[in-house]
């Protein structure tokens, strides 16, 4: 094992060195702030309308028309005035995003809010829908109801009681109660599938640049007869776990770079792309979620980067490992891309629920559909068969990956690769 850590920390040096890892350290975080910059910058301003109901009747008239750049419209004509909440919330929903007549002129809606008549009872609370985590005039308005509320709240409650020094004391902990739910326009819930189809399309990017820079060293260590010299010091079973151990590692600290800078970015940019990711890690609430994103995306990483480190030992040049790669990227992104686009159109889609039970996509599948509640079945079921299926491929393309580093000529064909994976004992 000593020895396979050994050869992982050559390998991290070895990728973390290279031109092509750093171009592409800097690359994506280089585009969020470019494009954060230009959104933010040519975001409109004064174009956002916002909706209220006050079943109480005690507060509309004094909340304001005009808040910073918000404007408020009237109810449509499809919403009663004495809709219940669930009423009210089917109605706007897709509405966000509409535009809508104010006194400003047409306004996109961005902010929705329901004041139930039985404000200050157990379980009352006001609701506020947006289009994203509120930010800005939105978030400041929502403020202000919550205060004038809760101000009302205490003062009522101070005609009841009194004003001895117990009662003042409980009247301090009154808060009017909000719940604030993000939605996409047209409805659907955008923490949901921002979180998932992020974390499904950073596993495809990350996989695919980890496992092509494994593919290139091992090429250039077998055609410059480098390899030789370190079988002389390692077995093939630890050179191949250093290599998995090295290049994943490198893979990882890629993600880390990537994932940290766009913590950063949302803090700064109030562009549509920095809400959503506001909205997507608002959205993890439980370390168990956290624990399953981060299960399915390392299973991902080792499933895919077994792939490429076969492939790698069977080729002398990149010419030849061209003929294994086509085929390999087709298979691997089409369906995966297929699949994470529909669960944006339907996160409910029978697509990523048939792909769960297919190893290779099993990862993909399964962060779209934990972002959609997936059952603990299926996620119980689909983890067990994510682990025995990398056991099998670490077993058999490991027969490969022993049979194929010292070969030369022309590349295995299929037959020879199937009789490297079913032999007992690996070729020397």
């Amino acid at each position: 094992m000593n020895r396979a850590l050994l050869v992982a920390k050559r390998e991290y040096r070895a990728v973390t060195a290279t031109r092509s890892y750093r171009v592409s350290l800097i690359i994506l975080p280089l585009m969020f702030i470019v494009m954060g910059f230009a959104a933010t910058m040519l975001r409109p301003s004064g174009n956002g309308a916002y909706m209220l109901l006050d079943r109480s009747g005690r507060y509309e008239s004094a909340i304001p028309a005009h808040a910073d750049d918000l404007s408020r419209t009237e109810l449509p004509a499809n919403v009663n005035p004495l809709a219940s909440q669930r009423e009210f919330a089917s109605a706007i929903g897709p509405a966000l995003g509409e535009k809508f007549t104010t006194a400003d002129g047409p306004r996109n809606l961005v902010l929705a809010i329901y004041i139930p008549a039985d404000i200050g009872a157990p379980g009352a609370n006001i609701h506020a829908w947006t289009s994203a985590i509120p930010s800005g005039a939105a978030s400041t308005l929502i403020g202000e109801i919550r205060d004038r509320v809760t101000n009302d709240l205490r003062a009522r409650q101070m005609e009841t009681f009194g004003l001895d020094a117990p009662q003042i004391t409980q009247l301090q902990t009154i808060a009017a109660p909000i719940t604030i739910t993000a939605l996409s326009p047209g409805g659907g819930p955008s923490a949901r599938l921002v979180l998932p189809v992020v974390s499904a399309y950073l596993l495809l990017m990350a996989s695919i640049v980890s496992g092509s820079l494994l593919l290139q060293g091992l090429i250039e260590e077998r055609s410059s007869k480098l390899l030789e010299s370190l079988l002389a010091c390692v077995n093939a079973d630890e050179l191949m776990r250093g290599k998995l151990l090295g290049v994943g590692t490198a893979g990882l600290t890629l993600i880390g770079a990537w994932i940290a800078c766009a913590l950063l970015g949302v803090n700064f940019f109030h562009s549509g792309s920095a809400m959503a990711l506001r909205t997507a890690l608002a959205s993890i609430q439980s370390p168990l979620l956290a624990f399953e994103i981060l299960f399915y995306f390392l299973a991902g990483f080792l499933v895919i980067g077994m792939l490429f480190l076969a492939v790698g030992a069977m080729s002398d040049s990149m010419q030849d490992a061209q003929g294994y790669l086509g085929p390999m990227m087709m298979a691997l992104m089409l369906p995966s891309i297929f699949m994470i686009s529909s669960g944006i159109v339907n996160p409910a889609s029978m697509l990523p629920k048939v792909m769960t039970w297919i190893p290779i996509y099993t990862p993909f599948a399964m962060m779209l559909r934990l972002g959609n509640n997936a059952p603990p079945a299926v996620i119980l079921g689909s983890g067990a068969l994510l682990i025995i299926f990398i056991w099998i491929e670490i077993t058999l393309l490991g027969r490969v990956f022993r049979a194929s580093l010292l070969h030369t000529g022309t590349p295995p064909k299929i037959g020879e690769i199937v009789r490297f994976m079913l032999a007992h004992k690996p070729s020397h």
